[in-house]
């Protein structure tokens, strides 16, 4: 099919002006400030932002419509997918790339991944998560204090996708010195991998994870599905190594926010466990403000319209970048985008259920008034155009997050375990640096670009900013 006439034609030829994939540029562009960078440059389709190859320019595609065009036939479009971090530019097992031993990853994973919330897999990850709560609660008051929920949350996630994946935990020191490495070193000048202590040492770690993997119970069923869709043992652990570090980590965004913005709720939560379509709203708040960086190598040239309607073609080779969380705050889509309003979706929740009940039938006067009412459930963050994440096409895309269905389902279990179960208070200090906005609604909090942390670090990008780190004055059980 022909690419329509667009007003733009965007070739990835170096620019003096815009690349800033140079070794000083990358310097700048962290020192400057990743989300002030990366939120005024998506502003326009063209702008290039950051690339980790010399001359190489990288489009940033900020918008919802632009992104979706990146997601919706994510396979054909693209010739390499970089979703996923590197570690000294190959060592670290990626979740993967293209081809057929793509979509067998994917089958993988979908295969050993909990089926619904009553399956014994989904049950074991809560378990998980409640004993690590436990922890928190049984830790001395100084040591608690101290505690920086960032990086609790961040060990709590890695347990909780091994107990949902192998039922077992992993060593965490282990896994520490392997994830997280930096991801976005520049390209050149380059500094041989003999010189980098951790590329001699992470074979060795990643063996020894590995034969912890290998020593579920799970392991024989695992290894059996390995072999049914043509990956070898040690493919399987890189998928699953690489899926209970870098890809859980996406939840600790919500996790964190979650944690942080019940704390701030009139009744601390509880008003969320008195009203489960207010606690599905605020659950799809928390994953809006959440989402991975993608960046993808374009292997044909592209058509993109972005939410303004500005058409563009952007040619083969381009590296193309989205964020996202930062498409997800779309003010084309979702009401004063900048803002986290913990009853957003309600209208939303109230249309679907509605319709659900009348087997999907509307009339197209109500359907007008419905849209008009409401805004769409966000799911970018998951690789899957908005509207639909019950389209079979898209599930069966490669590069889609295969836990797309569990991850709301995951991050409501885990307040309903936190409030009824814990009592918490957070240090006064922190609460200082969030703003409140006072209105007729049960709690918007001020969600400005510049209040949050920003920075290369996704799970916790979308998180406020607090100089010290977010921290408990107190915790312990009901």
């Amino acid at each position: 099919m022909p690419i329509k006439k667009a007003d733009n034609s965007i070739s990835p030829i170096p620019s003096a002006t815009k690349t800033y994939g140079n070794l000083f540029g990358y310097f700048r562009y962290f020192t400057g400030g990743w989300k002030k960078s990366l939120a005024e440059e998506s502003a326009r389709l063209e702008k290039t932002v950051f690339s980790t190859n010399v001359g190489t320019p990288v489009i940033v595609c900020g918008d919802h419509k632009s992104a979706e065009t990146l997601f919706k036939n994510v396979s054909n479009l693209t010739n390499k997918h970089e979703i996923n971090a590197k570690c000294t530019r190959a060592t670290k097992p990626i979740f993967l790339t293209k081809g057929q031993h793509a979509v067998n990853a994917k089958r993988f994973m979908q295969s050993v991944l909990p089926v619904n919330t009553k399956d014994t897999k989904y049950q074991a990850g809560l378990i998980s998560l409640e004993k690590d709560l436990q922890k928190w609660a049984e830790l001395p008051p100084e040591q608690l204090k101290n505690m920086k929920v960032e990086t609790a949350v961040a060990d709590l996630i890695v347990n909780y996708a091994s107990h949902l994946l192998l039922n077992k935990s992993l060593d965490l020191d282990l896994i520490g010195k392997i994830f997280p490495i930096p991801n976005y070193l520049p390209k050149y000048p380059s500094i041989p991998n003999w010189l980098i202590p951790s590329y001699h040492r992470m074979p060795k770690i990643l063996a020894k994870l590995f034969e912890q993997m290998k020593l579920s119970h799970k392991w024989p069923e695992i290894s059996a599905r390995a072999a049914e869709f043509e990956l070898s043992e040690n493919q399987a652990c890189e998928e699953l190594f690489t899926a209970i570090t870098f890809n859980a980590a996406g939840l600790s965004n919500s996790l964190i926010n979650g944690i942080l913005l019940t704390a701030l709720l009139p009744k601390q939560g509880q008003e969320l466990i008195e009203d489960e379509t207010l606690l599905n709203s605020f659950v799809w708040e928390l994953l809006r403000h959440n989402g991975p960086a993608v960046m993808m190598k374009l292997a044909d040239d592209t058509h993109i319209t972005t939410s303004s309607g500005v058409n563009h073609i952007v040619k083969s080779g381009s590296r193309v970048m989205c964020s996202t969380a930062m498409a997800q705050r779309d003010a084309s889509l979702w009401q004063d985008a900048a803002i986290f309003r913990a009853d957003r979706f309600i209208s939303t929740l109230s249309k679907n259920h509605s319709n659900s009940a009348n087997n999907g039938a509307n009339d197209g006067a109500n359907d007008a008034a419905n849209n008009a009412a409401s805004e769409p459930l966000p799911s970018l963050g998951f690789g899957c155009p908005i509207g639909h994440m019950h389209d079979s096409n898209q599930k069966n895309n490669t590069h889609q997050c295969p836990f797309m269905e569990l991850a709301h389902p995951v991050i409501k279990d885990f307040l309903q375990i936190l409030i009824q179960n814990f009592q918490w208070q957070i240090n006064p200090s922190v609460l200082s640096h969030i703003s409140i906005i006072e209105n007729d609604n049960i709690m918007d909090v001020d969600f400005n670009l510049a209040k949050l942390r920003g920075g290369p670090n996704a799970a916790q990008d979308m998180v406020p900013k607090i100089p010290d780190g977010i921290k408990f004055s107190s915790f312990s059980t009901h």
